[in-house]
């Protein structure tokens, strides 16, 4: 085949006296002015065009977390930082201390299910198993003003260890009343429902027909007020551990989203073991679930197992929380922090760090650390967890060494990971998104800035020029950035000092005049850490 020369196509197009500015306008209609190519005037076969840019993304007014770098295209001379967890001085804040939970304390103590700040009511509240030395658990309710000192209310809603004044909760269908028997691991979701099914859980013990309990199975209930639950339709396996699912509604894409621990491959047949990994699953309606698909198994040397994941949804993404367990040589287990925008695919990306560290030798908490719970109030970020100092996979242990208790620590709001500036390079920093959506008119960053911070708008595309004649190899065809007068950095006024929510403005001017338009963002920063930021219509508040 051959192909005509561009001189021969012009010739043709020059014989046919077809009008150049015709064609132009044209190919404009059809394509649009920054895709029309158009040729260098030192030769025909370059183009230079105006560089288009990837598709925007689109994240309304969610705030960004440093802690990925899914809205990132480029940065410069930083490091990423774990938010420092601080754990309270009063902790354990909860622990078997009432004669009703003598079992516990010949056990494994409390172990905690949920925590919450219910906004309705006021109150946290925290649903806990009492751990039984025959085996098994009954819950219980505790609730606090202030998150901090907890009153275990007597509910008297079923009689246990011979008394109705008690704090456990009540299993009633048409069985009969019972004590709740299993966990509480309430189910993330956010939108309306029927009063009678406000709270809605999984993990409960069912009853078979015949008055027996089912082992092995993590059922589904719902309940009005959190004390007196129903049982109903779904659920999963549950078997050794329970499995500690996790459920989330997830808006994007209206189902339920489950991750627990998966119970039944092994690795070695003989022995029937093989390291515990993270699996989910998809439900439209809590009953039928789509297969499992292995989402995080790290096989990390010093972590070889993930005993459990919590998963909670938050800004639009999913915030992970495994326990990381070493079965094999120290039996203990640490909080660590993955992130993920689908579900399927996790970020690590502290994997030699805990997010919610052991305590120091001799502490409460110097073994386990697990089942945490997390609550966004007011300018923190709450982490309800379970503490132990017995080894995992050790039942025998005296009663005061395998005691599970309650604590809590928090970090800043947002501060689960940042970028902060190194300190070579005289400690300048810089960062440059991925193009995206303005759909607020005010940006507002959290950063902790000990020298300053300034930020500029760039264009989503680049213009493409011939630099000149070059020694070594005669013309070089380079790019360059387009920016926006007005919104350069040097009009960006400073930003200095501590604060989850910085105004950032240019010269008195805010992001109004972009919304609607695509823009990049650059950051450049010297001794500071960038948190997150958020592009919104009002100050973000807790």
């Amino acid at each position: 085949m051959k192909f005509a020369t561009f001189e021969q196509e012009f010739s043709k197009m020059m014989e046919m006296r077809i009008r150049i500015p015709a064609i132009t306008a044209a190919l404009l209609l059809l394509v649009g002015p920054r895709s029309l190519a158009q040729p260098n005037a030192g030769s025909p076969y370059v183009h230079l065009r105006e560089l288009e840019s990837e598709r925007p993304l689109r994240f309304g007014t969610q705030k960004q977390l440093m802690v990925d770098n899914e809205v990132l295209c480029a940065w410069y001379n930083v490091r990423r930082v774990q938010g420092v967890l601080q754990k309270h001085p009063s902790n354990p804040l909860l622990e078997a201390d009432t004669p009703w939970e003598e079992t516990a304390r010949k056990s494994y103590g409390i172990q905690l299910g949920t925590a919450i700040y219910d906004a309705q009511d006021k109150k946290f509240k925290v649903w806990y198993q009492i751990e039984q030395h025959t085996g098994g658990s009954v819950v219980a309710y505790a609730e606090s003003r202030d998150g901090v000192k907890w009153v275990k209310p007597n509910l008297g809603l079923v009689r246990y260890q011979g008394t109705m004044q008690n704090n456990v909760l009540l299993h009633s269908d048409h069985l009969g009343r019972r004590p709740l028997v299993g966990s509480i691991r309430l189910i993330q979701d956010p939108r309306e429902r029927p009063a009678e099914r406000r709270f809605l859980s999984c993990s409960i013990s069912p009853y078979h027909e015949d008055g027996g309990r089912f082992g092995g199975w993590n059922g589904m209930a719902y309940s009005a007020d959190g004390l007196t639950w129903h049982q109903m339709a779904g659920g999963l396996r549950g078997g050794g551990g329970g499995g500690n699912p996790s459920i989330v509604w997830d808006e994007t894409l209206g189902k339920y989203v489950l991750f627990h621990r998966q119970l039944t491959e092994k690795a070695d047949p003989e022995t029937g073991t093989g390291p515990r990994y993270i699996v989910r699953q998809e439900s439209e309606d809590l009953v039928e679930w789509s297969p499992r698909q292995t989402v995080f198994h790290p096989m990390s040397e010093r972590w070889p197992e993930v005993e459990s994941m919590k998963v909670y949804r938050y800004e639009g993404f999913y915030l992970g929380l495994p326990s990381m367990l070493d079965n094999y040589v120290r039996g203990d287990v640490e909080q660590h922090l993955i992130i993920s925008r689908d579900g399927f695919r996790w970020d690590y990306p502290f994997p030699k760090e805990a997010f919610i560290p052991q305590g120091a030798e001799g502490r409460w908490d110097d073994r386990i650390i697990w089942w945490p719970s997390m609550i966004t109030h007011g300018e923190k970020m709450l982490f309800y967890y379970a503490g132990a100092r017995y080894n995992h996979g050790v039942k025998y242990n005296p009663p005061h060494k395998r005691q599970i208790r309650i604590g809590l620590g928090w970090v800043p709001l947002d501060r689960l990971g940042g970028l902060r500036s190194r300190e070579r390079l005289n400690g300048k920093g810089a960062l440059l998104t991925r193009p995206f959506v303005v759909e607020g008119d005010e940006l507002y960053v959290n950063a902790e800035v000990e020298g300053e911070l300034r930020l500029e708008v760039v264009d989503t595309t680049a213009r493409q020029f011939d630099t000149g004649t070059k020694a070594h190899m005669g013309h070089y065809i380079s790019a360059a950035e387009k920016k926006f007068d007005g919104f350069r950095r040097e009009d960006c006024e400073v930003v200095k000092g501590d604060s989850l929510a910085h105004r950032v403005r240019w010269k008195g001017q805010s992001l109004a005049q972009f919304r609607g338009e695509a823009i990049r963002l650059r950051f450049v920063f010297n001794d500071a850490t960038i948190w997150a930021f958020q592009v919104t219509d009002a100050r973000p508040g807790p």
